[in-house]
C-alpha cells in the first residue's frame, strides 16, 4: 500500500508554467536507482491490470480500485489543447541544445513545441484529452521527456547514416516516416521527419510497458476516472 501512495504522489499534477519552464535549459537526466529499476515492471503490470479492469467492467470492488490508481495516472499533468501553444518562440527553440545530429542530407532537429506535442500525445500524465484518436500509443509508465530527448539522439547516432531527409513538396515540407527498433531498449519507435529535418513525430509502436488503446477504449477510461474529453 506505500508503494503505491508512493507512486501516487510522484504522478500528481502541476500546471502548465511549472511544466513550460521545467522545459528551459540543457537537458540533464538522473539515473534510476536500482530499486526503481525493479519497480517498473511492477508498476506497468498494476497500470495494465487497472486497464482490463476498467475495459471489461470487472466487480464493483476491483472496478473502484482500478479507477482509483489510474486516476493517480491519466492526465495528471494534461496539457490541454495542446496544439494551442504552438508559437514562433517554441519552434525556434531547438532541441538537441548542445550537438547536431547528421543524417545523409542534412541534419535533424526538434522544437520546444515538438516537446510539448509529443509529450502531450504519447506520455500518459501529459496526455491531452481533447486529441483523442482511433490509435493512441503511450510510452512506459516513468518515461520523461528527457529520456525522449536521449531517445531521439540515440536513434540518430545509430541510424543517422541510413536516414535521408524526404524531398519537399509542392505546397509545403515534405514528410516522411522511418521505423526503427531503440538502442538499448527492446522498443520499436516511429519517427517523422520533415524536410527541413524537422522530428515532428514520435512515438512508440510495440515492446514492453508499451501501451496502445483505440479510441473508444480511451474515452471509456477517461469517463469512468471523471476526464473530460
Amino acid at each position: 500500500m506505500r508503494f503505491f501512495i508512493s507512486i501516487l504522489i510522484i504522478f500528481s499534477g502541476c500546471s502548465f508554467d511549472a511544466y513550460r519552464s521545467s522545459q528551459q535549459g540543457p537537458t540533464t537526466v538522473k539515473s534510476q536507482t536500482e530499486e526503481q529499476k525493479r519497480a517498473v515492471p511492477i508498476i506497468d503490470s498494476e497500470f495494465e491490470r487497472a486497464i482490463d479492469v476498467v475495459l471489461r467492467n470487472g466487480s464493483s470492488t476491483e472496478y473502484q480500485r482500478a479507477v482509483t490508481l489510474l486516476k493517480g495516472y491519466f492526465c495528471t499533468k494534461e496539457i490541454r489543447e495542446a496544439r494551442k501553444l504552438r508559437d514562433a518562440t517554441l519552434l525556434s527553440e531547438r532541441y538537441p541544445k548542445d550537438s547536431t545530429l547528421n543524417v545523409i542530407n542534412g541534419q535533424v532537429y526538434w522544437t520546444a513545441y515538438d516537446r510539448i506535442h509529443f509529450a502531450a500525445r504519447h506520455l500518459v500524465e501529459y496526455f491531452d484529452s481533447s486529441t483523442i484518436k482511433s490509435r493512441n500509443s503511450f510510452w512506459p509508465l516513468g518515461t520523461t521527456q528527457e529520456d525522449l530527448d536521449l531517445y531521439l539522439e540515440a536513434i540518430f547516432k545509430e541510424y543517422g547514416k541510413s536516414i535521408e531527409l524526404p524531398e519537399r513538396g509542392k505546397s509545403g515540407p515534405g514528410f516522411k516516416y522511418y521505423d526503427f527498433m531503440l538502442p538499448g531498449k527492446d522498443i520499436k519507435v516511429r519517427v517523422g521527419i520533415e524536410s527541413s529535418g524537422r522530428v515532428s513525430s514520435f512515438f512508440p509502436l510495440s515492446g514492453p510497458g508499451v501501451k496502445t488503446l483505440s479510441g473508444d477504449e480511451l474515452e471509456d477510461i477517461l469517463e469512468a476516472i471523471g476526464k473530460d474529453t
